[in-house]
């Protein structure tokens, strides 16, 4: 486990923006699992990148963003699918290792690695995950070589304009189950176009997300020049919006650690030019946003957990209820028997 002291946990202004003791021991969370990929990641010889905010906050806060609630790392495909490969024999039986290959209603282009199924309040979880009981997650991006070197080309569009059909087929299944005729032939054409057969008895949102990690896995790295995030691009509204997604290659070549809180994480050795090209030349300069999901991440496990002791409460009332009306039924029987 790692060692915090007391003090990190006491609720804390940082950059004026106020951060609770309950997102401390969430964050002191996801730092025990991010140190359980990197022991994975150490022993198999496999390197992996901090991304995205993660990789922000080490560079600009040493730590976490204060207004950030997640770890997002990333690994290029050959040891995205080498962690795969090994995950599961790694990770106590209680955690789960989450991907379109290993779950087949994970319909993400991207991996999660969760310390459980739900929510948990035994003692040992507790001492474990420092006092959080939310089921709490890393996100493992894959990064895929591209042809070129940066610059929007013909076989990237190809590929991103199927990238834009799958996404087409998803809203469809997902949120117009009435224009199932329609769908239908948005896949058929999938088929056709990727040699791609689809199983129509299991998961389609499963199948597509498949579809989307091959196309993107169809270069390799000595014909490529750019690195790209597929779930970036897999999300962008716009689609020339891709192009700010794509790393030179050599920004990657290798890693270095960087403090993050009390521990250290690898980053990108040309972080600098990774930032940049991801938030623009002023990256140090403090921008409150988080457009991308809640915040917090556990909002939703918390109003359950709120809901659930509610209904519980009202349960218990119920029942007293009823136990006083029995005993009340059971003593007007004795007067009436007297």
């Amino acid at each position: 486990m790692i060692e915090f002291k007391r003090e990190f946990f006491e609720d804390e202004v940082r950059d004026g923006f106020f951060i609770a003791s309950e997102m401390k021991c969430a964050w002191a969370a996801e730092m025990e699992i991010v140190m359980e990929i990197d022991r994975i990641c150490q022993k198999h010889g496999i390197t992996y990148f901090a991304d995205s905010g993660t990789l922000l906050g080490a560079v600009r806060h040493n730590g976490f963003i204060p207004w950030d609630d997640d770890l997002d790392i990333a690994m290029k495909r050959e040891d995205y699918n080498k962690f795969a490969s090994v995950v599961a024999q790694e990770i106590p039986d209680t955690w789960m290792y989450l991907s379109s290959t290993a779950h087949p209603e994970w319909d993400q282009p991207f991996a999660r690695l969760v310390n459980g199924a739900g929510l948990n309040f035994s003692s040992e979880h507790l001492e474990r995950f420092h006092g959080c009981p939310y089921l709490v997650g890393v996100d493992i991006f894959p990064l895929d070589y591209l042809p070129g070197n940066g610059e929007a080309n013909e076989e990237i569009d190809t590929i991103i304009s199927l990238i834009y059909q799958i996404k087409y087929a998803k809203v469809l299944h997902e949120k117009h189950p009435d224009r199932k005729e329609e769908m239908e032939e948005v896949v058929a054409e999938l088929e056709e176009i990727c040699r791609f057969k689809f199983d129509r008895e299991k998961s389609l949102m499963n199948q597509l997300t498949q579809l989307t990690e091959k196309l993107f896995a169809l270069y390799s790295p000595e014909e490529c020049g750019v690195l790209a995030n597929i779930s970036f691009i897999a999300d962008a509204d716009e689609f020339r919006a891709y192009v700010n997604t794509l790393k030179n290659k050599e920004w990657y070549r290798e890693s270095v650690r960087l403090p993050f809180e009390n521990i250290t994480l690898p980053v990108p050795i040309d972080y600098h030019q990774v930032l940049t090209k991801s938030y623009g030349p002023n990256y140090m300069t403090p921008v409150k946003k988080w457009d991308f999901h809640n915040y917090p991440f556990y909002k939703g496990q918390k109003e359950w957990l709120r809901k659930a002791q509610a209904d519980s409460a009202e349960l218990k009332a119920k029942l007293d209820q009823l136990e006083a009306e029995l005993e009340k039924m059971g003593k007007d029987a004795d007067t009436i028997d007297e």
